[in-house]
């Protein structure tokens, strides 16, 4: 209140504002840069291929930045060489912050699923793009260990949207 020399302090938390534009023109985004942060839902087609013998796979992915650290994803993909079907869920930890401007992340993380019936673990690492206008692809490499006996190496590729809710 610059009516009033010792008038009252207004506080508010940040992460309560998008946004302050000054009269000179200048815009403060207070940490809200964060490209995950605003927009959190996408939508990824993928291809991958094992390393470790022929095959590769074929997937679509939804997910969702529940913080712009963590994203919850669901993929349903099908292998080249048999035509089977396989699905997986779980999460990715990106390395960023809450009002990180960074467009690349790396990140890690841990997915259950499903192949043919049997019951696998995937544990991805690799890098992440993100643009201002919402594409987003990503390359990773990929170990997935069956609760059996198999176990495959595999170079994934993705690209997709990213929304705003």
């Amino acid at each position: 209140m610059i009516d009033y020399e010792d008038g009252p302090v207004l506080s508010i938390r940040t992460n309560r504002i998008s946004k302050i534009e000054y009269k000179n023109g200048y815009v403060d985004l207070l940490g809200n840069q964060n490209p995950r942060k605003n927009k959190p839902f996408g939508i990824n087609a993928g291809i991958s291929k094992e390393l470790t013998g022929e095959g590769g796979l074929f997937s679509a992915t939804l997910d969702y930045f529940i913080i712009p650290q963590i994203d919850l994803e669901m993929n349903l993909g099908a292998s080249d060489l048999s035509g089977g079907i396989y699905f997986s869920a779980g999460s990715r930890f990106h390395l960023n912050t809450n009002s990180s401007e960074n467009r690349i992340t790396p990140f890690t993380g841990l997915l259950l699923g499903s192949n043919y019936g049997e019951g696998f673990v995937q544990v991805p690492v690799g890098i992440n793009y993100l643009t201002n206008l919402g594409l987003n692809t990503s390359l990773s490499l990929n170990q997935m260990i069956s609760f059996s006996y198999w176990q495959s190496t595999f170079i994934e590729l993705r690209a997709g949207w990213k929304f705003k809710l």
